[in-house]
């Protein structure tokens, strides 16, 4: 879901283990980031297994403790749906799902991103010309 192929899907155990919602991910980011949003694209084929209806997306500084920033409910769509909110400095995002579209158990998702920059972007010095 972080590989940029909409043909490939992260999804919850399928297997005849009991995984009842919220099922959910967390993304560490590469330092502090003001965050500002999430995208989330469903599962691109293989059926309506796990696309996600209801959400909720959290952040955190630590990973232990989750401030909520954005909580709705999603559509059967095949492009990237965005959720956006106020800019939250944050080093976690997490993304909940709390039920499906299709009413099943599971979740999954073809792709999903944080929306937003880095607190200390990087440094340097611009590229020069190739002659």
């Amino acid at each position: 879901m972080l590989d940029g192929d909409p043909g490939t899907i992260w999804h919850t155990d399928y297997t005849e283990a009991d995984a009842p919602y919220p099922h959910w991910v967390t993304l560490k980011l590469d330092g502090q980031s003001w965050v500002d949003g999430f995208g989330y694209l469903g599962r691109q084929s293989g059926g309506p297994n796990g696309r996600v209806k209801d959400y909720r997306v959290a952040v955190s500084h630590d990973g232990r403790e989750w401030t909520t920033v954005a909580e709705g409910s999603l559509v059967d769509a095949r492009d990237m749906q965005r959720v956006t909110f106020d800019p939250v400095r944050a080093s976690y995002v997490r993304f909940t799902a709390l039920d499906a579209l299709n009413g099943q158990p599971f979740a999954a998702a073809a792709e999903m991103r944080v929306l937003g920059t880095p607190v200390d972007p990087p440094s340097g010095f611009p590229p020069g010309t190739r002659g």
